[in-house]
């Protein structure tokens, strides 16, 4: 009883009132974690900062403008299917488990992709932070990490780290939302991703920081939306 209600207490103390009621509302099925390995889609966001429009801007509005960005990432991985692992400085890393399938898995990180940057592109005046989206497949490794006296509850592993360089590349490429190979085999047919290729990139994905050349795609026009409506129903 008293583990309890000291849960409780952090709970509501380090992640707010609001995320106690909702863990409390789910019952124990919210406390249960994914420990392991498998292999599931990983989607890694970059804070891309326009200068002209945060130079402009007062500091309240900046800082409005980058909470908005954060909310907008959290709720549609969410309401995909994902969860958020870890946020870094100005980036986020979710993960997509394949509760419907690798494929669904894959879709619907796709899908999340294109949600957060038509959020943040709503409006008429130019945003002043924008995504840079990487998104790898692959196995990745989920569970508490860490020392005992700090443990993390995040993931890591080779997918992940390709996943944060696949997204550095955004800018070389002039663009937004950029998959692996991995990715587009499971989501494209072979002319699909042909047409969708935009190039190669060194990216040090193993744990060794090794490099070796990824082909990169930008996301082809199909509509992901029944492998994501799977991917949510199936959890």
């Amino acid at each position: 009883m008293f583990k309890e209600r000291l849960l409780k207490e952090a709970l509501r103390v380090y992640a707010g009132q609001h995320v106690l009621d909702r863990v409390l509302a789910l019952g124990e099925k919210a406390l249960e974690l994914d420990n392991g390995r498998e292999r599931m889609a990983v989607l890694y966001v970059m804070a891309s900062v326009n200068r002209k429009v945060f130079e402009a801007a007062t500091p309240a509005e900046a800082l409005r403008e980058k909470t908005r960005f954060f909310t907008v990432t959290q709720e549609e991985v969410r309401r995909a299917g994902g969860r958020i692992a870890d946020y870094l400085g100005d980036d986020a890393v979710a993960y997509f488990p394949p509760r419907a399938g690798e494929a669904a898995s894959a879709g619907a990180a796709v899908e999340c992709a294109r949600k957060i940057v038509g959020r943040c592109l709503e409006g008429d005046a130019p945003p002043l932070v924008m995504p840079m989206i990487g998104i790898d497949f692959g196995m990745v490794y989920i569970g508490n990490f860490g020392t005992p006296e700090r443990m993390k509850f995040t993931v890591q592993g080779e997918t992940v780290n390709r996943a944060f360089e696949i997204a550095a590349c955004c800018r070389k490429f002039q663009a937004t939302v950029l998959m692996s190979g991995a990715m587009a085999g499971l989501l494209a047919t072979p002319e699909e991703a042909s047409e969708s290729y935009v190039g190669e990139a060194p990216v040090k994905g193993d744990m060794k920081g090794e490099a070796g050349a990824v082909k990169l795609y930008v996301p082809m026009e199909t509509d992901f939306g029944s492998l994501l409506s799977a991917q949510i129903n199936a959890g």
